[in-house]
């Protein structure tokens, strides 16, 4: 699938999808649209409890990379949050 032919809404459906499955049936995963095909990410997961913020940047752009390839050049911005970090 070209890059180029990839809307909003299937992107956002392809990171959450990753996402989710990555990081555990309790991870809270949002987007929201950048500007036009872009996507900007919120997840929370207590996986995430404990690390840097490097670290949870490394995780997080890992699976996207890995699981959506060249889709994943869609996204940009993740923010990541540990459960610990909301309370």
């Amino acid at each position: 699938m070209s890059v180029a032919a990839v809307d909003y809404e299937t992107v956002a459906a392809h990171v959450k999808r990753a996402l989710a499955a990555a990081f555990g049936p309790n991870a809270a995963v949002d987007t929201s649209r950048a500007n036009e095909d872009r996507v900007f990410v919120v997840i929370a997961s207590d996986r995430f409890n404990g690390l840097t913020p490097k670290q949870k940047q490394k995780r997080v752009w890992a699976v996207l990379r890995k699981q959506l390839g060249e889709i994943a050049t869609r996204v940009s911005l993740a923010i990541v949050y540990g459960t610990d970090e909301l309370m």
